[in-house]
């Protein structure tokens, strides 16, 4: 159930990266939610240009990483 919850969640316009990672990780609480379910649901929320440079090499294998990635490229 906390997955669907995961999925579900999308992120608002005035959000910042490390918020949305923020709201995923506590919308999974003490389930044992996949690593991967939350960065394929962060990926979801980037737009396109964005999406395919975090998916670059070397690829994030965690949230924080993803999200560390995400904002070093808004931020140019």
């Amino acid at each position: 159930m906390a997955d669907w919850h995961v999925v579900q969640q999308r992120m608002m316009p005035d959000e910042t990266n490390a918020d949305f990672a923020a709201a995923l990780r506590d919308l999974g609480g003490n389930n044992m939610i996949r690593e991967r379910v939350l960065l394929a649901q962060f990926y979801h929320s980037l737009d396109r240009t964005t999406r395919l440079l975090v998916k670059q090499r070397p690829k994030p294998a965690t949230l924080e990483k993803a999200v560390g990635k995400a904002t070093e490229i808004n931020a140019d």
